[in-house]
């Protein structure tokens, strides 16, 4: 018994759609920003990134300008910490990574010694 070519074109397209669904959920998402103060970007500051549920960890520093990225995290929701040596820590209790998306987290940190100004707190 031979198969008939539509059949055989068919079952090929039906299993392509069914797939094109799971390689949706495996896309993976990103964390990016800057990192300012008082006086502007904030260069060399240590960037971390934790997966709440699961515990994975990214750790990326901030460039001259104060730009950071952290590419291929999975989706789920994400605890951040920033700190760099003179300044104060900041932390980010819930940061949400989407399938494909890039979660945008700019972080205003203090000076050691330094009052946040009221137009920055959160």
């Amino acid at each position: 018994m031979s198969l008939s070519p539509k059949y055989i074109a068919l079952a090929v397209i039906l299993l392509l759609a069914a797939s094109v669904p799971l390689a949706k959920q495996l896309e993976n998402g990103a964390i990016e920003g800057f990192i300012t103060d008082a006086s502007g970007p904030v260069a060399g500051a240590s960037v971390e990134a934790r997966n709440v549920m699961g515990g994975a960890f990214f750790r990326k520093n901030s460039d001259s300008n104060g730009y950071y990225q952290i590419e291929s995290v999975r989706p789920g929701r994400y605890s951040l910490w920033v700190r760099e040596e003179s300044h104060m820590p900041a932390r980010m209790v819930s940061v949400l990574v989407e399938h494909g998306q890039t979660a945008r987290e700019d972080v205003f940190l203090s000076r050691i010694g330094e009052t946040i100004p009221t137009s920055m707190r959160q």
